[in-house]
């Protein structure tokens, strides 16, 4: 586990420059101006995407909700995201996941579900699902099927860097057999 939780953090800086920059553009032009702001990440790992959708909204009301299936990544995608929120002035509303800043006060909930996608029942719906670098591991009609029924009417479905089976990465990783094991 210390293997994979290290190497989904260490690929966050590569992950960012891999996105198509104006599909992300758009995304974050579209979310930007809303004061509340329901978003499910599926397959959050240690939590990249929840941190980047935190940064780039805006809203008054946040609430991200981190779905995956291994309730140890979701710890460390809690305790990143706290310590992203505390360094940019939040403080952590007594050890809950409630998070507040500024004048006026805007709040960042955090919620996390430890879950197989096929699984999941959602509480609520959704302004926004974000899939990244997970589609390609979900049956992709059913799955679809289920994040619109989650989504809110007129919700939107970011999905990012599907792999294709060919991607080479270097220099080699140091643990050339575990990174052999996560590529088959």
């Amino acid at each position: 586990m210390p293997a994979f939780s290290a190497y989904l953090q260490a690929k966050y800086a590569l992950d960012a420059r891999s996105f198509n920059r104006a599909v992300w553009r758009q995304l974050c032009r579209s979310i930007r101006h809303k004061t509340t702001l329901d978003i499910l990440d599926v397959g959050s790992g240690c939590g990249a995407m929840l941190r980047r959708i935190s940064l780039a909204s805006q809203a008054s009301v946040l609430s991200l909700t981190g779905l995956d299936v291994d309730s140890r990544l979701l710890k460390i995608a809690a305790a990143d995201l706290s310590s992203q929120l505390q360094k940019q002035g939040f403080r952590q509303d007594q050890g809950k996941t409630l998070f507040t800043c500024g004048n006026p006060q805007r709040q960042i909930l955090l919620a996390t579900a430890a879950a197989n996608a096929a699984d999941f029942i959602p509480p609520k719906q959704y302004d926004l699902i974000t899939a990244h670098a997970v589609m390609d591991l979900l049956p992709l009609t059913e799955i679809c099927r289920r994040f619109h029924a989650w989504l809110k009417p007129g919700g939107l479905f970011y999905s990012s860097i599907n792999y294709d089976g060919l991607t080479s990465l270097f220099p080699a990783y140091e643990a050339a057999e575990f990174e052999q094991q996560l590529l088959t």
